[in-house]
């Protein structure tokens, strides 16, 4: 395995993948670098199941399908990936295929929409409240909310029997499987192929928002460190992660590929890309700018529109993905503290044109709040965005975060559970914005250590170890 075009990697994600810039980067690095790169992404609406994209090959398959009722040897294979846990996995597949009348296949959003008001949301959706519940409907129901909590256990399963179960028209020499959804896909399709794996752990698995029960957490925990003794190479998103994995997969420290943006500073992105025009606002409108999903109180942005009531000149921009649960989240939030004229939602912008968009706002916000572990250590996309475009950074007081600002003199800490506080640092931000202009110094540091051109040829340099048979 010498030459780069003789290799396919097979890249697995659980999402579409028609914006997931991490995934999407790394393969076009690798690509670019003359590897075959082949997605294996989730199927969706108006997406195509085969398409080639900049060299890139995309698959995408109904990869959270739920075959009950079958013991083929495949599910065997599969199951057998899944070590301490195989039992609970193989005990919950026999006790749905039980429920045959229930339709098991629910879609995973409704899990989180009802999980907060679980019992009660669920009688509504079952419309126990227009008439009483005969014994059968009580056993069905049961049925529903067992299938539902089961989900959380069984994508894991589903994902790899999926994709187990597709033709291969060539075989794999690297799988990158990216999340732990992918992951006993992966160590599946290695056995299988007889090749190595490298898993990509995006966040800290254990510490996701919402907090998982110990029982999740737990069998999270088991599962993955299991898994881990079959992988060859680890990757993640930052040095405490990487320090937090390293006492888990003990046969390297993790590679640290940071989520850092493409940018070119030659490249004239127009109107497009002019927060202003987009939100109406004149160039004399102050306008703070977050980028990425609002998601909901992990995420901080109910603290900012608080903060927003004490900063009545400024306007708040948030640039990313739209989605009407959480839209409407924030809008309420606005409305309560009277500023609902002052906070505007746009569409995302092509990734490659964010940090073009960022530049024609005033100042930047991160204000995620210290819900797991993985957002205390977090180095989101954003954080990055912003500093490549040059404008004043507000950051949590989080360990990762804080640290990046405070090396390249790019912002301020502030404390992101007062909206007091981050009212605060905004305005001492404006009051003195020539003090946070990065240095030419900084600006090189910037470039050398945390550019994507810097993130690429450290994965290069993993691929090619591997290659040469390291």
């Amino acid at each position: 395995m010498s030459n780069n075009s003789d290799l396919t990697i097979f890249s697995l994600v659980s999402n579409p993948c028609t914006a997931d810039s991490r995934v999407l980067k790394q393969a076009g690095a690798l690509a670019s670098a003359g590897y075959r790169v082949r997605i294996y992404a989730r199927a969706a609406d108006k997406v195509p199941d085969r398409e080639v994209v900049d060299g890139i090959e995309f698959v995408r398959f109904d990869c959270f399908k739920a075959f009950r009722n079958v013991n083929t040897p495949l599910r065997a294979e599969v199951l057998d990936v899944f070590g301490p846990e195989k039992n609970k996995i193989e005990s919950l597949l026999q006790e749905m295929s039980a429920y045959k009348n229930v339709v098991y296949d629910l879609k995973y959003k409704i899990y989180v929409r009802i999980k907060k008001h679980f019992y009660s949301r669920l009688v509504n959706l079952l419309g126990r409240n227009k008439k009483p519940s005969t014994t059968t409907n009580k056993i069905t129901d049961k049925a529903k909310l067992k299938a539902i909590e089961s989900r959380f256990y069984l994508r894991y399963f589903d994902y790899a029997e999926n994709l187990m179960s597709l033709d291969f028209d060539t075989a794999p020499d690297i799988i990158h499987a990216h999340d732990l959804y992918t992951l006993p896909a992966a160590i599946a399709l290695g056995r299988k192929f007889k090749v190595k794996v490298i898993y990509d752990a995006h966040e800290i698995e254990t510490e996701r928002v919402p907090p998982l029960t110990k029982e999740k957490k737990d069998f999270i925990a088991s599962m993955e460190a299991s898994l881990l003794t079959e992988v060859d190479r680890m990757v993640t998103v930052c040095d405490s992660a990487a320090d937090f994995y390293y006492e888990i997969f003990k046969k390297s420290k993790p590679l640290v590929v940071m989520n850092s943006p493409e940018f070119s500073e030659t490249i004239d992105y127009g109107e497009d890309c002019d927060v202003r025009k987009m939100a109406g606002l004149s160039d004399d409108d102050k306008v703070l700018i977050y980028t990425g999903g609002i998601g909901t109180e992990a995420r901080g942005l109910d603290k900012v529109v608080e903060a927003l009531a004490k900063l009545p000149d400024m306007h708040m921009v948030v640039l990313g993905p739209r989605h009407i649960t959480y839209d409407k989240w924030l809008k309420n939030a606005a409305i309560r503290s009277k500023v609902q004229d002052r906070v505007h939602m746009l569409k995302p912008v092509p990734p490659e044109h964010v940090v073009a968009a960022i530049r024609t706002c005033d100042v930047g916000i991160c204000p995620i709040q210290d819900a797991t572990l993985s957002y205390r250590f977090a180095m989101p996309n954003k954080l990055f965005e912003m500093a490549f475009a040059e404008i004043p950074i507000c950051v949590s007081d989080l360990p990762e975060m804080s640290k990046f600002v405070e090396k390249l003199g790019v912002g301020m800490i502030m404390d992101q559970t007062s909206p007091s506080s981050i009212a605060e640092t905004v305005r001492a931000v404006l009051k003195d914005r020539e003090k946070f202009v990065i240095t030419q110094e900084n600006r090189d540091v910037l470039q050398s250590e945390y550019s994507w051109p810097i993130q690429a040829d450290k994965l290069l340099g993993l691929y090619k170890n591997i290659a040469m048979g390291g």
